[in-house]
């Protein structure tokens, strides 16, 4: 009986060490494959917005089959589970009607561990501020539309008129500077030509200043679903730079405010020669306009119309090749004895090829040719008489200017 017994124990012992070592079945167990080796993550890349309804793109960093819970209704996931590194998990928020920030925690698990991150949307009293520094410059209310969608009413100098137009959406980014949030920039994006056909900012000298450098943290918006961006993490195929819109040199005083130059929809395919060459140097003039002005305010833009030629993203989607590109820009000084009570405008075309050279002329002539209207909102600024004048100048009569 005794010799059995041992037997029995031993036998115990065996089975007990086989379970040990093929992981166990119990959560606490170390190594087994309902355990992966690191907490799972989230990256969100705007944590805080507005009270408006929106959407970003979120990604899960994670070894294995993962979920995403959140605490409050009013944030939605999509997918809300998944296996390993996702880049386009869709997280969607409704229009938060009370005066009151909320907060929502969003919880990533896999197997036993799990990391947690809150996402928080202000009031609708809240808004984020929008002046430019020094707080010289007037028009800095936040917008009246949805960031992420729709058109905005909102009353900031460098935005064009707008029509809601089937195919196309407005977008506006948002930046912490200074130890506030203001605008960064706002785009006018078409998914069938797979570009932004403008992008307005505003710009002073301190955005400019060399704090971060160039990131090259190429990415998807955030804001649009990565289906309906190219794909540019390398360049297009064929014979064209990803020609930045809102150069990234006009955003390096933050490492943050550079790395959204680099967002897809803020490219388009450029002509090396001239993303190099005279587009360049317009660019670096732009910036020194800023740097001795108040605030200097810059659409750039792309023609598309009229263009049968393609590009094509790292994914084989057709990009449309623009015929045409343009700067349009209002300058604020207040002190200045240039211009009209402290502004004047000017704008800069180029036909897309290797030869271009800049076609200097009035925001006028820039808005006859292209059927758009720049600045609309100065009217309510200076005046509609004095508005005429400030877009009726041709730049070229302005040494100011140097063009």
């Amino acid at each position: 009986m005794k010799r059995l017994s041992l037997i029995s124990v031993l036998l115990c012992l065996a089975a007990l060490a086989l379970l040990s070592s093929c992981g166990g079945t119990g959560a606490s167990s170390k190594g087994g494959s309902d355990d992966p080796v690191a907490a799972p993550t989230l990256v969100i890349k705007q944590p805080s917005t507005d009270y408006s309804k929106g959407s970003q793109f979120i990604s899960v960093q994670a070894y294995g089959a993962w979920n995403i819970s959140v605490s409050a209704s009013w944030v939605k996931v999509q997918p809300a589970s998944g296996s390993g590194t996702v880049g386009n998990v869709v997280l969607s928020y409704e229009e938060n009607t009370s005066e009151e920030t909320r907060s929502c925690t969003l919880t990533v698990s896999s197997g036993s561990k799990s990391s947690s991150y809150t996402f928080t949307q202000g009031g609708k009293t809240s808004s984020g501020g929008g002046g430019e520094p020094g707080g010289d410059e007037p028009g800095g209310d936040e917008p009246g539309g949805t960031e992420g969608g729709g058109v905005s009413q909102a009353g900031w100098l460098e935005l064009p008129a707008m029509t809601s137009t089937p195919g196309y959406d407005f977008f506006h980014h948002k930046m912490t500077f200074g130890g506030r949030t203001e605008r960064n920039y706002s785009f006018y994006y078409s998914y069938s030509d797979l570009v932004s056909l403008w992008v307005a900012y505003p710009l002073v000298k301190a955005h400019s200043t060399n704090a971060s450098g160039r990131t090259n943290e190429w990415g998807f918006d955030p804001l649009i679903p990565s289906n309906k961006q190219p794909v540019l993490f390398n360049a297009y195929r064929g014979s064209y730079d990803r020609g930045h819109q809102l150069p990234s040199a006009d955003r390096t005083a933050d490492r943050s405010m550079n790395v959204s130059t680099f967002y897809f929809t803020n490219m388009t395919p450029q002509n090396n020669t001239l993303n190099g060459g005279v587009w360049a140097t317009l660019e670096n003039k732009v910036r020194g306009w800023a740097s001795s002005s108040d605030t200097l305010y810059v659409v750039t833009g792309c023609v598309v119309d009229g263009s049968t030629a393609k590009a094509y993203d790292n994914s084989g989607k057709a990009v449309t090749v623009p015929t045409g590109y343009y700067k349009a820009f209002l300058r604020y000084a207040k002190n200045s004895t240039l211009g009209f009570d402290g502004y004047m405008a000017g704008a800069v075309y180029f036909n897309h090829t290797a030869s271009a050279t800049g076609q200097v002329m009035s925001v006028d002539a820039l808005e006859t040719r292209l059927g758009m209207d720049f600045f609309p909102n100065l009217t309510a600024v200076v005046g509609q008489a004095t508005a005429d004048k400030i877009e009726a100048q041709d730049p070229k009569t302005v040494s100011w200017w140097g063009l």
